[in-house]
């Protein structure tokens, strides 16, 4: 690289060799990313470094002021601080940030030549490349630096760039620029609520750590570099971690601007087949929209957009294309005009800084003398007087140039003789038509992160008051809109996780019949994302050896076919599962495995065998995968027939708190664990059993030998568990959804049946159940009154008797004695009558 200070501009230098540092000014590079305040921050570094950490919150005019200048570098070179700047705009902690300026990357592990050329490389140019000590600093200015990603106010001297037109393939390399003209026909940005991808967006918080670690990933840069929040070394001052080495800029192109939607594509182009980098951003028709031509939608941006004037006027955009020639007859009036818009004064400094007599300093000075001055903005007849003969002089509806920076309202906004009146159909359909959002089962579904989330009603009037003006919004208004959009994003449950072969995982759609991954889809109404990444090659050598400690080889098959089985929203089953052991057998740990480690507490629902029939509760099943209930309560289980409507894939009747009652299907199954399982006293029938699958534990590690971090462990697993789970679904698939058998749970099965049978346990300690055999049926009942009052049981009626003997023992038959004419019971006999004689 050349040592040659001087202002060559790097933009085409395609080689190390070939670059040259530039001098650019603090203030002129920190207007690139966003109109202020910024937050400066200084430290220190090496040996004569004191001192701790120091934070400025600092505006352009300050900037402007040469003795922050030189404060800056006393602290600099005097104390040996490094001086860094907040590249988000909004405050100096993570949660103040308010929107993002741009995207970028530091690998400071590699030559600095190979970064140079990485950054080269990319389909993206980068709009400025800053050197420090051992790295490169690539930044990508994003479109609508300025406008907050989520729901915060922005500061009124903040600029935004809400008209500029997408790159398309012709200029992406060069990114958007700023002074593009505007494209009529664009949909203008959805700002503020949740990421919404329109034509045109805005740069989102939500994405924006996402893209930083993809980012860091391609340019095997630093990883942590991916807070909102995050300093950068500032160009123009010195690092001092050794001998000091001068920070500063090799490329400057801040007309160079991205959406995140191009980063994201030119990552995903260049890595395909990397699930880091597999998910996009997603396009496409929204969830809500049926089809209609809708109007664009946009927040309401007050009356003056500074792009609209930036692109409109044929004054100011002379002012932009002459920068570095334009007289001061004519620079003088440009700044009139925006000294006093929102985001102007930067917007100034921005203007005037390519010509050769720009300062800083002097710029900032003649904006105070105008505002000083108590004169207005030159008009257009006075601005062609002073020398710019103006084309559209007479024609142009404006007396000023600023006056084409008026914001006309939104299109659900009405001019009328008394002023601008909503039309709360207009809104409602533009919010149907752009909002990944819809209405199903008494809730709200919002796409956030690849799933449709439930949203709090209240969240939903929160998206709807933003694109209404402030200063005339009543909530009868907002529940007008509210109601006509839901009619029209209303779905059917039917069409929610319809699609049972794709999984939603963190990093895609998983294709069980073709086990391949596919980018996240708006399109298909997910409801339910695990909160696990595919990765195709991962193990769990952990986790398998934990189950060896636990269960019997077939015990670990069935429980493999259980996790598969809740991994999808499928019932045809009908099964639930108890776990049952000892405190400390790993019930509780396998447990925890499937509900925070596969399916995720947003699919859980923790509702106790004993209370699933209460007031409220039902409705928490609702959408669920899993019913999960760790430690059952030892009390009776008294009504089961909520237990069988769930395993029989029955209609459902739930009622959520100030909401009408209504229907659904679950789809969670029930799996609980508990050292011994509650009694069953209402219910001893078949069906009851056949959908009870009992998976016993073996006896517990002593305390010295348990692992205390096993969990832990266990969770750096989660991607093999995930592989594991998904062997045990595709052969339970195959099986048609029978589980397979286990001779430990039949076994204790069959002494759960017995037990909360006082006719099994009578069977099973007292008869003889085979062919050839006979007894009297008044004898026999005789015999189990005599039994059930030794063990404290209470004896059912002989005609119940006769039905559960019947039904446990399908062999038994009930005939009558060809020469008594007594009842008399084939195919079981009494062991022991001297007992009971």
């Amino acid at each position: 690289m050349k040592e040659k200070r001087d202002n060559v501009n790097n933009s085409r230098a395609t080689t190390w060799e070939e670059v040259t540092p530039r001098e650019i000014n603090p203030a002129v590079f920190l207007a690139a990313f966003h109109g202020g305040p910024y937050g400066l921050r200084s430290f220190a570094e090496g040996a004569g470094g004191r001192g701790g950490g120091r934070n400025r919150t600092v505006t352009a005019a300050e900037l402007a002021d040469g003795a922050l200048l030189q404060a800056l570098r006393a602290e600099n070179d005097g104390e040996q601080r490094g001086i860094f700047f907040v590249v988000n705009p909004g405050g100096h902690k993570d949660a103040e940030i308010t929107g993002v300026a741009a995207q970028f990357v530091e690998a400071d592990d590699l030559p600095l030549e190979t970064q140079w050329d990485k950054l080269m490389a990319f389909p993206l140019a980068p709009s400025i490349v800053v050197r420090t000590r051992k790295s490169l600093h690539g930044y990508w200015l994003l479109v609508d630096a300025d406008d907050p990603g989520r729901s915060r106010i922005a500061p009124t001297n903040q600029m935004t760039s809400r008209n500029v037109p997408l790159s398309s393939a012709g200029n992406a390399n060069s990114g958007h620029l700023i002074n593009a003209p505007t494209n009529q026909n664009q949909i203008p940005v959805l700002d503020g609520d949740a990421p919404d991808h329109s034509v045109a967006e805005a740069a989102s918080l939500a994405r924006f750590t996402a893209l930083q670690k993809q980012l860091a990933a391609h340019f095997d840069g630093d990883p942590v570099i991916a807070n909102p929040s995050r300093v950068m070394r500032l160009p123009g001052f010195n690092h001092h971690k050794a001998e000091p080495v001068a920070v500063c800029c090799l490329l400057f192109e801040p007309q160079r601007r991205y959406t995140q939607r191009d980063l994201a594509a030119a990552l995903c182009s260049l890595h395909p087949a990397d699930p880091r980098f597999g998910v996009g951003v997603a396009t496409g028709q929204k969830a809500g929209h049926k089809g209609r031509a809708a109007v664009a939608l946009s927040l309401p941006r007050g009356d003056f957009d500074l792009e609209l004037l930036l692109n409109n006027c044929d004054f100011i955009r002379h002012c932009q294309q002459q920068a570095a020639t334009l007289p001061e007859p004519l620079w003088y009036p440009m700044i009139t005009n925006l000294a006093d818009v929102p985001g102007g004064e930067a917007a100034i400094h921005r203007l005037s800084a390519p010509h050769p007599g720009y300062s800083v300093a002097a710029t900032a000075a003649k904006i105070e003398q105008f505002r000083r001055s108590g004169t207005g903005a030159f008009t257009c007849e006075t601005i062609s007087a002073w020398g710019f003969n103006c084309p559209k002089l007479g024609s142009c509806p404006a007396r000023h140039p600023r006056d084409l920076g008026r914001v006309p309202p939104p299109p659900w906004y009405r001019q009328t003789r008394t002023g601008l009146r909503l039309i709360p159909g207009v809104l409602a359909n533009a919010l149907a038509a752009h909002k990944k959002i819809f209405y199903s089962r008494q809730c709200y579904y919002q796409y956030l992160g690849g799933v449709y989330k439930k949203v709090e009603e209240l969240h939903i009037k929160h998206i709807i008051r933003k694109y209404l003006r402030t200063d005339d919004v009543g909530m009868y208004q907002i529940n007008d809109i509210l109601g006509q959009w839901t009619m029209e994003i209303l779905r059917s449950p039917e069409n929610l996780n319809a699609n049972k072969a794709l999984i939603n995982l963190k990093n895609g759609l998983y294709d069980r019949g073709t086990g391949t991954l596919t980018p996240h889809d708006p399109q298909l109404l997910s409801t339910i994302q695990l909160p696990v990444r595919y990765d195709p090659q991962a193990t769990a050598p952990i986790f398998a050896a934990f189950l060896n400690d636990c269960l019997d080889p077939a015990s670990q098959l069935l429980v493999q076919e259980l996790c598969g089985y809740l991994l999808v929203p499928e019932t045809r089953a009908q099964k639930a599962f108890v776990l049952v052991g000892e405190g400390g057998a790993g019930k509780s740990t396998l447990l925890a495995v499937i509900q925070e480690l596969l399916l995720g507490a947003a699919n859980v629902s923790n509702i106790a065998w004993q209370n699933l029939g209460e007031t409220f509760l039902t409705a928490e099943l609702d959408g669920r995968l899993a019913n999960i209930f760790a430690d059952l309560p030892s009390r009776s289980i008294s009504d089961s027939s909520l237990f069988k409507s769930i395993t029989g894939e029955d209609w459902l009747t739930a009622q959520r708190k100030n909401k009408d009652p209504y229907s659904f299907k679950t789809t969670a199954r029930l799996v609980f664990s508990c050292n011994s399982i509650p009694k069953n006293l209402g219910d001893r029938s078949e069906a009851f059993y056949r959908r009870l699958v009992i998976i016993p534990f073996g006896p517990p590690k002593p305390p010295a030998q348990r692992d205390l971090h096993l969990k832990d462990k266990l969770s750096q697993e989660a991607p093999g568990i995930l592989n594991w789970a998904l062997a045990g679904l595709t052969r339970l698939s195959r099986n048609g959804y029978r589980f397979c058998s286990s001779a430990a749970s039949e076994t204790a099965l069959e002494s759960y049946r017995v037990a909360g049978s006082s006719v099994r346990s009578f069977v099973a300690d007292c008869c003889l159940v085979a062919a050839g055999r006979q007894v009297s049926a008044t004898q026999l009942y005789h015999a189990y009154q005599q039994y059930s009052g030794a063990s404290g049981l209470r004896p059912v009626s002989q005609k119940r008797f006769w039905m559960e003997l019947k039904e446990s023992y399908g062999m038994v038959e009930k005939k009558k004695d060809a020469l008594s004419r007594r009842i008399i019971y084939d195919g079981i006999d009494l062991e022991e009558l001297a007992d009971f004689g």
